[in-house]
């Protein structure tokens, strides 16, 4: 495990892995764009919730540059959350939960993805089990910014979140290249305000 400093911050990296190289190789927080775009849109926050927090990237560009109140980083993949749980480990805002975000509370298997940590999915194949969880389940009452990455399952992370985000009514930055979430949003009277390549999207209150 070797560290890069990215914009002053201390990030520790996958010595082989397709997101930490590309860190690497840009020497920037991996989807720097949508990130500073998103912080240009709502430059202060209350409680961040980062699902798919992998490494801890968003989290940490979130924890050292944009005024919150709270982080929740949520994260299944053990690999990952060790990274996660080191990078963001200094900043005592962030909470990290070590489990699947999804529609019910319970067991679910999961498909590493041995390469690319980040494309790791939910999927009866899997061959690891991790625990899964609501987000309604959590109780948050100030949540002004939800980040999904899921690889496939972000409806189901929306189903458990919907007494969260009607009672928050927070932006959703969620990819969606399935484009299931996309029917999910609109029918809780959300509208998509941005779109960046890698089918990353940004909803709000319609």
């Amino acid at each position: 495990m070797k560290s890069i400093v990215v914009r002053g911050v201390t990030l520790f990296l996958h010595e082989h892995e397709a997101v930490c190289d590309a860190i690497r190789a840009a020497r920037d927080f991996y989807e720097a764009d949508v990130l500073d775009d998103v912080a240009d849109i709502l430059p202060a926050h209350r409680t961040i919730v980062d699902v798919g927090a992998n490494l801890g990237n968003h989290s940490v560009y979130w924890a050292s540059f944009v005024p919150h109140t709270g982080i929740v980083a949520i994260e299944p993949h053990r690999p990952s959350f060790a990274l996660l749980r080191r990078n963001t480990g200094r900043f005592p805002t962030v909470r990290r939960i070590r489990a699947a975000a999804s529609d019910r509370a319970g067991v679910a298997r999961m498909e590493p993805d041995h390469v690319n940590y980040g494309r790791t999915r939910l999927g009866p194949a899997g061959s690891v089990r991790v625990p899964t969880l609501t987000l309604d389940s959590l109780g948050l009452t100030d949540v002004t910014l939800l980040k999904v990455d899921v690889e496939g399952h972000q409806a189901a992370v929306l189903a458990g979140a919907e007494a969260t985000i009607a009672r928050c009514r927070p932006l959703v930055l969620i990819e969606d290249g399935e484009g299931t979430a996309a029917p999910v949003l609109r029918a809780l009277a959300y509208a998509c305000v941005r779109e960046w390549p890698g089918a990353n999207y940004l909803w709000a209150p319609a």
